[in-house]
């Protein structure tokens, strides 16, 4: 597979530059959410017939990416490859006045990866939902985004715990906030006055 290959999508990246989306050596979980769009990209349009390691390995040589910098992509890509006719099926409730064989194929992936982020333990549902977001104003086709912001917002109340994880993670932020706020008042705690 070409590098050229690797970085088609729906007729084109919607005017982006591949290599900005798939960075030499990807450190940000946005950036390997991108990455694992494209392994699953290129693995729906093979019909699954290729490995994702054969796919990775391909990135690898093509792209200059180091073995190990793609782990959470390739964890992300396997768990939608081992899921993604059950997907499908989870998907067909949510899709009001829409058939799924409508869906294009990138709208469809970045949902399979949205669904599978959902039901890790650790989900935070806006977090989520705004990852497949950015990820459809990248790769998918035009308005998209709003479609899976819609699909997403609904889909959620099938996964309490990631809306659990995300009013916990606004309290958490919240009481950061109100520390540092006292703490930049100019006034100590006992502990740090001097005598």
């Amino acid at each position: 597979m070409s590098r050229d290959e690797l970085c088609r999508c729906n007729g084109g990246l919607n005017d982006l530059n591949c290599d900005e989306l798939i960075a030499v050596n990807p450190i940000t979980r946005r950036q390997l959410r991108a990455l694992a769009f494209h392994y699953l990209y290129a693995l729906d349009r093979g019909d699954y017939q290729e490995s994702l390691a054969d796919v990775a390995q391909a990135f690898l040589d093509n792209f200059g990416l180091q073995p190990g910098d793609n782990q959470f992509a390739l964890i992300i890509a396997q768990g939608v490859v081992d899921n993604h006719q059950r997907y499908g099926a989870l998907l067909q409730p949510y899709l009001e006045h829409w058939r799924f064989d409508r869906l294009g194929c990138c709208t469809r992936l970045i949902l399979y990866m949205a669904i599978w982020e959902f039901e890790q333990p650790q989900a935070i549902a806006s977090i989520v939902i705004n990852e497949a977001v950015e990820l459809s104003k990248a790769f998918a086709e035009k308005d998209a985004y709003r479609f899976i912001n819609g699909v997403l917002d609904q889909l959620k109340f099938s996964y309490p715990h990631s809306i659990e994880n995300d009013v916990a993670s606004s309290e958490s932020a919240s009481e950061s906030s109100a520390e540092s706020v006292s703490d930049s008042s100019g006034e100590l705690d006992d502990s740090s006055k001097t005598e």
